[in-house]
């Protein structure tokens, strides 16, 4: 589908999730003959009451569900089951749960397995008045292209500045984003600078207000989606005396 830079996404009241103790956050696509296998595994020998919810790119919900996994007790939930193929189904789901979870994401395209990505860490807790950094390798030489997705899983808007720096460490381009409450933000490298030799290096995203999750999606040969959630770093503002 035809995707452009969207300014979608969301924020949330400081660690209130109501009935569940943990949050995990990641990238979803049904557009046209893709499709998402979401496999969630309680690592507990205790009940766990988990809530998926997915929403559209500009931060509808567009379905969930809440059950009880007993112990080590696995559930298997192919997204295109429930949800049919639509140009804004793609962007972010969320799972609840009330102990930790395990989640194995089988991304499909053309019903072709297609990458395999596992989450084993919920969204982070995070402080007022703190500076949050995601780091995402790029790539567009040769064939190869890099598209990034900003997610954000809470309940008010967020705001995010990236700079992105060629291998050389000479910046290429700077820019800040809003995403709206539960909506998606696409960025396709590929649309913006095309391809070359030196085009590959490191895009900063640092997070002032809440942590966002990023999803990055490798195009070439195949395709490898790759969801990051925990900040490499972060820096509580310190206030001068």
């Amino acid at each position: 589908m035809t995707r452009f830079l969207a300014v979608l996404g969301c924020v949330v009241l400081v660690g209130t999730f109501g009935l569940a103790d943990f949050r995990y956050a990641f990238y979803y696509d049904l557009t046209e003959e893709r499709d998402l296998v979401v496999n969630v595994m309680n690592t507990l020998p205790l009940d766990n009451m988990v809530t998926i919810t997915v929403y559209t790119a500009f931060g509808q919900v567009l379905w969930n569900s809440t059950s009880t996994l007993g112990g080590y007790v696995s559930t298997y939930v192919p997204l295109s089951r429930f949800i049919p193929t639509g140009q804004d189904h793609w962007g972010l789901v969320t799972i609840d749960a009330t102990s930790p979870v395990l989640i194995a994401l089988e991304y499909i395209a053309n019903d072709a397995l297609v990458s395999v990505n596992i989450i084993s860490h919920p969204l982070p807790s995070f402080l007022e008045q703190a500076s949050y950094w995601l780091g995402v390798y790029y790539n567009q030489v040769g064939r190869r292209t890099t598209r990034i997705v900003l997610m954000n899983p809470w309940a008010e808007n967020t705001s995010c500045s990236l700079a992105i720096y060629r291998q050389d460490g000479n910046t290429i381009q700077e820019f800040s984003l809003t995403v709206l409450p539960y909506g998606s933000a696409y960025i396709d490298l590929g649309k913006i600078w095309g391809q070359g030799s030196y085009l590959w290096g490191l895009v900063d995203i640092e997070m002032t207000e809440r942590p966002l999750g990023v999803a990055v999606e490798y195009a070439g040969e195949g395709v490898e989606i790759v969801n990051l959630s925990e900040p490499y770093f972060f820096q509580p503002w310190i206030q001068p005396r």
